[in-house]
């Protein structure tokens, strides 16, 4: 790599952690915050166990402070699912997309009526 790629691909990489840092923060926020609410089915949601999710509340923010502000996501998404990412190649309406997307979670097993 040349000196002037270099400089480019670190310049990317210093927005790219900064804006994972944020999105990292902004999953945590929701984690734990949902997390204190007990109800199973948000760690289904999550792609969690419910046992999972009890570690997670009795955790705090600080605990994960290393880890959001790593530059590597702490999260997967749903979007990476292949009937979602079909929906989208072929340029499918908004509506079959977020159906896609809403068909990830029966693929998980989230509680009816939880």
């Amino acid at each position: 790599m040349e000196a002037k790629e270099f400089v480019t691909f670190t310049a990317k990489l210093q927005v790219a952690h900064g804006v994972i840092t944020k999105a990292n923060e902004a999953v945590l926020d929701a984690l734990l915050l949902v997390a204190s609410m007990d109800d199973p089915a948000f760690s289904a949601i999550f792609g969690m166990t419910p046992e999972a999710m009890q570690v997670i509340k009795s955790s705090s923010r600080r605990d994960f402070r290393p880890a959001a502000s790593s530059g590597v996501p702490l999260f997967s998404l749903r979007i990476n699912d292949p009937d979602v990412i079909s929906a989208l190649r072929h340029g499918e309406p908004s509506e079959k997309v977020e159906q896609a997307i809403l068909n990830t979670f029966t693929k998980i097993g989230v509680p009816r009526g939880a």
